[in-house]
């Protein structure tokens, strides 16, 4: 069932080649009682999609986790993306690092260019995640000179649901073209 409440694809091309079929008969046949029964088909599609809409996934929830701590990055808002962290001592080498990121650059640009591929797993307790992605920043030194403006990597991302949010608690880096 994932498959309905991530995307609607599939249910509005159902949908749309059976709205088309009876359209097409009513068409050949005259009679158009054809385009009657596509308004309960439309219904369903509609009513789909609207539950589609409504239900929050964990995937998406994930998603919606990374997202938000990309956009607080952006911001240079360094309490911001501390939210985002798992407050468990295993999260305190991520937490170090941003504050050192954030100390030593201003970031202008961040951008995720592939992924974030998510896999949940709620048979853990507590339930977890992993995410994996390729990210982009763009920034300036705040002191100094440095003869990059751009950091790429592979991010493999390991969150943990605390309470009713999900939150990171293992980051890896990797090269962006190279694989585990």
């Amino acid at each position: 069932m994932s498959w309905f409440t991530e995307d609607p694809t599939l249910l509005l091309v159902i949908g749309g080649l059976l709205i088309a079929a009876l359209v097409v008969a009513c068409a050949k046949t005259g009679r158009v009682v054809m385009i009657v029964w596509a308004v309960p088909v439309a219904a369903v599609v509609g009513g789909g999609v609207l539950i589609e809409h409504l239900v929050v996934t964990p995937r998406e929830e994930v998603e919606g986790t990374i997202e938000s701590a990309r956009q607080a990055f952006v911001a240079n808002d360094q309490e911001a993306v501390l939210r985002y962290i798992s407050p468990s001592p295993a999260a305190d080498p991520i937490r170090r690092r941003i504050r050192w990121a954030l100390q030593m650059a201003e970031i202008r640009e961040a951008r995720i260019t592939d992924g974030p591929h998510i896999q949940v797993n709620n048979f853990t307790t507590p339930p977890s995640a992993t995410a994996e992605l390729i990210a982009v920043a763009r920034g300036r030194v705040r002191t100094g000179t440095s003869v990059y403006d751009q950091y790429t990597a592979r991010f493999l991302l390991r969150l943990v649901k605390h309470q009713d949010r999900w939150l990171i608690e293992e980051v890896k880096e990797e090269p962006p073209l190279g694989r585990r």
